[in-house]
């Protein structure tokens, strides 16, 4: 049986499978209409009968995109908040910052609650700090309550009070309440949620649960059926955020964990590769058709974020694959400011109506017909469509190197800089922002328009060396095929590590096995058997008196005493220098919050090696032709290759493209190109 990964993106679908020795690959543009028949489409394009599919692996935006534009096909489901009295308006107030990955915005605006004023509810309770419940739910405010949301009719309901991360009692009893008198209506208690302090990540969280609840059922929903009536019988799985799959009926459960599906598969792909080259730090850049997103892999693993912004000072607070995306991919608009300046993205012309050159009604100048323009581009796409390159030229000309008063290549060429400058502006946040240097990681490439860019964004960052992985185009659908199943369950757990007495240690261990069990009873609902289950520790801290944490990976599942404390310290003490560029051992640290992540067996890359042995024989017959192509300021000829009759260890030097079958790598003129034993590009500036 064939195991299949789909990644369904803004402008394209992408299929990819495998049978263990042979790999199925399909593209197809997404149908934002009907997102399901694109997928059906994509793996119809990769010669798969949906029939013949094990294990259907699906990565989509749906999530993502509901809540940026707040809407689901012109459908929007009517959520309420209740919280405590006096706390109506913390969604709407949140931290009062004006700033997003450290830039102040002078001209920002703010953005809409997730929950508008008129759905948020509140009753009295109170329970403190320590979790002593002060006050319980007034009847009077919860008969006036259930009479408020009857009026309403919601389609889910979020409730959030403030400290029952400390006590769970009053929500609770509230929400078995809510839950009798909606029955049919989606109802979510932040304390199973997010059970974690800071009460603005835990009434995000919960609301973006309640906001997305009915709109992934429906949307699974949907998927499921027309799957089933086109045959399919295997198993279908959700690519989670996090960087793990799940089954269907556990994204239901956990709609936010949709967020961010198709990047995490894609930053998936590049660690395994990493790992397959003996690279343990990456930097994963994967350039589609609307956006390019970038991600650090350091010491063999993904980074991941404490708190994903679902908009400005709107926090996340479940762990997420730390994914930075800017809106710079193929169909990104190229446009000239208010200023006369030339500006590519965030805009995109997305797969409707997609760039000027594919002929479906685009008349806004993209960076593929920037591309194509400069003849990087195949203009018949291995003969798959036939692009207008003279319809590409005409709208350049008119609304971009007219008005500059430039060459038509030239201003094409400079919006390729000016993206690429973006893409580079992109890492340096995920890198030298953060202390690390990007010329110490090797960048793995691939999106449809990534190999097209390699050369060029490593130029940016100074550094001389990048890898493209073969299959680019499908590589996040390729990443999905091999991803574990996982989940995970945290909690606020607060001590002080220097002054924990034997009966605090008890209850941290207690705390763990209880988080433990969580994670092993729902792995095991999803069809995992135990043996396969792996189980990792995860330790929030902070040195007493500071307002944030760092994460401190705990590989070991021992009980902790004094002596493995000791050793938490120290590790905590590495993690603060390296991100933070200081320690002190001799300030109190503090545990603040705990977790547990579990996986299962992850897949392997072993149809790679298959993949490079048949491409050797044919290694002659690589070069297909020689054409004119533009770089730094004129038309060179230039040779073009052939990548599925390239073998191991053969090197071309550039100007040289490289067509693949989904996508192509441009080689400049100071670099060249290897292709290594896994069939990876590897380009080396000489």
């Amino acid at each position: 049986m064939i195991r299949m990964g789909v990644d369904v993106g803004g402008t394209f679908t992408d299929a990819f499978g495998t049978d263990g020795t042979r790999v199925f690959a399909g593209k197809s543009l997404t149908t934002p209409d009907n997102l399901a028949e694109g997928i059906i489409n994509a793996i119809e394009s990769a010669g798969v009968n949906i029939g013949e599919i094990g294990v259907l692996i699906h990565g989509s935006t749906i999530a993502t995109n509901a809540l940026i534009t707040r809407d689901y096909y012109g459908w929007w489901p009517k959520t309420a908040l209740v919280t405590t009295e006096g706390f109506r308006d913390l969604l709407e107030i949140r931290r009062g910052r004006n700033q997003l990955y450290g830039q102040v915005n002078m001209y920002g605006v703010a953005p809409k609650p997730l929950i508008e004023r008129r759905y948020r509810f509140t009753i009295r309770e109170r329970t403190n700090g320590r979790g002593r419940v002060i006050q319980e739910p007034d009847p009077v405010d919860c008969d006036r309550l259930i009479a408020q949301l009857k009026e309403l009719n919601p389609d889910s309901i979020a409730i959030c009070f403030i400290n029952s991360f400390a006590n769970p009692a009053n929500e609770l009893s509230v929400k078995r309440m809510l839950e009798q008198a909606f029955p049919s209506a989606f109802v979510f208690a932040s304390c199973e949620v997010a059970p974690k302090f800071r009460e603005l990540g835990r009434m995000v969280t919960v609301s973006v649960r309640a906001l997305l609840a009915p709109i992934v059922k429906r949307y699974m929903d949907d998927v499921e059926t027309t799957l089933k009536a086109k045959g399919f019988s295997g198993e279908l799985l959700m690519i989670k955020g996090d960087g793990g799959t799940c089954t269907a009926d556990f994204i239901k459960a956990h709609p936010e964990m949709l967020i961010g599906s198709g990047p995490a598969a894609g930053v998936y792909a590049g660690e395994a590769i990493g790992k397959l080259l003996g690279e343990p730090n990456c930097l994963t850049q994967d350039t589609g058709g609307t956006s390019y997103d970038v991600c650090m892999i350091e010491n063999g693993r993904h980074v991941t974020t404490l708190e994903y912004n679902v908009d400005l000072d709107m926090p996340l607070i479940v762990p997420m694959t730390d994914v930075h995306s800017i809106g710079t991919g193929g169909g990104s608009i190229i446009w000239i400011d208010e200023g006369g300046s030339l500006r590519v993205g965030p805009q995109s012309a997305g797969a409707k109506p997609g760039p000027v050159c594919y002929g479906l009604g685009g008349d806004k100048p993209t960076v593929t017909d920037a591309n194509l323009i400069l003849n990087r581009i195949d203009p018949t796409l291995g003969g798959k469509m036939q692009l207008d390159v003279d319809a590409a030229k005409r709208v350049f000309e008119t609304q971009i190197s007219g008005p500059l008063g430039k060459d038509l290549y030239e201003a094409a060429e400079g919006a390729l800089l000016i993206a690429c400058a973006n893409m580079a502006r992109a890492n340096a946040l995920i890198t030298t922002a953060r202390g690390r240097d990007p010329r110490q990681f090797l960048p793995i490439l691939f999106g449809g328009a990534g190999g097209m860019f390699a050369c060029m964004v490593v130029e940016e960052l100074g550094g001389n060396r990048a890898v493209v992985v073969p299959n680019a185009g499908v590589a996040s659908a390729m990443g999905a095929t091999i991803m574990p199943l996982s989940t995970y369950a945290e909690r606020t757990f607060y001590m002080e590590v220097d002054s924990a007495n034997s009966a605090a240690i008890d209850e941290l261990n207690t705390a763990f096995d209880q988080l433990q069990e969580k994670v092993v009873n729902e792995l095991r609902e999803q069809g995992v058997p135990l043996e396969e289950i792996k189980l990792r520790r995860r330790l929030y801290m902070r040195y007493v008196g500071q307002n944030y944490e760092l994460v401190v990976e705990d590989p070991s599942l021992e009980k902790y005493d004094a002596e493995r404390l000791a050793w938490l310290r120290d590790a905590f003490n590495e993690v603060h220098q390296q991100q933070r560029g200081i320690s002190e051992p001799k300030f109190k640290v503090a545990i603040v919050d705990i977790g547990v992540t579990g996986t299962s067996r992850e897949g392997t890359l072993d149809f790679m090696a298959a993949v490079s042995a048949e491409g050797a024989a044919e290694a002659t017959q690589a070069q297909k032709g020689v054409r004119p192509v533009y770089f730094n300021g004129s038309f060179i000829e230039t040779p073009i290759f052939d990548f599925d009759k390239m073998g191991v260890g053969q090197e071309v030097h550039g100007p040289a493209v490289i067509e693949m079958k989904h996508s192509c790598t441009v080689v400049l003129p100071e670099w060249k190109a290897r292709i290594d034993r896994y069939k990876n590009i590897f380009l080396e500036r000489r």
